[in-house]
């Protein structure tokens, strides 16, 4: 049995400590002997964006329904200042339970369903790794092109950016650079 790894790819290099992007058009398929690059599909993409707006919404409802439980309980009984003191903290601490509750399910989205958008994905290039940069969670590949389709980057130099943890893409890729 052959083994598959999957990860999200983009054509440019990303800086910056935190992961500017949530929008990655392609895909880098891992293979023993074979690395490809594939691209998602229009429908694919919509569906995807359209799930994660869908996603955000899901930690806002499950907050905001015990909130306003909360609410009318403490509405009665605080005075007014006291009562402007725990809507102010609580609007702050829903924020702050919020955002992180979002992004970590955009990560959880996307790690189970990556084998579903490679269903639906292109082949477009075969790929060569010449250097691979490993960071914490953003990875840069220095590839050389074989296309697959009729495309004018034969041979031409390729930089990716690649989401995964460190351990995983140095697993996948170590047959083919070391």
């Amino acid at each position: 049995m052959k083994s598959v790894e999957l990860f999200h790819a983009r054509g440019d290099v990303e800086r910056g400590p935190l992961i500017r992007s949530y929008n990655w058009k392609d895909l880098v398929e891992v293979r023993p002997g074979r690395v490809r690059l594939l691209v998602l599909s229009p429908n694919t993409r919509l569906i995807r964006s359209t799930s994660q707006l869908l996603l955000a919404l899901v930690p806002a409802v499950v907050l905001l329904v015990p909130w306003r439980i909360m609410y009318f309980a403490v509405a009665s009984a605080l005075p007014s200042w006291t009562f402007f003191l725990w809507l102010s903290s609580s609007i702050i601490i829903f924020f702050g339970l919020w955002t992180p509750l979002m992004f970590g399910g955009f990560y959880l989205f996307d790690y189970l369903t990556i084998p579903l958008q490679a269903r639906s994905a292109k082949p477009v290039a075969s790929l060569t790794v010449m250097d691979v940069r490993l960071g914490r969670f953003r990875h840069t590949l220095r590839t050389t092109v074989e296309p697959l389709i009729s495309v004018k980057t034969e041979g031409r130099e390729l930089v990716l950016t690649v989401f995964s943890t460190r351990k995983r893409l140095d697993l996948a890729l170590r047959p083919q650079w070391k």
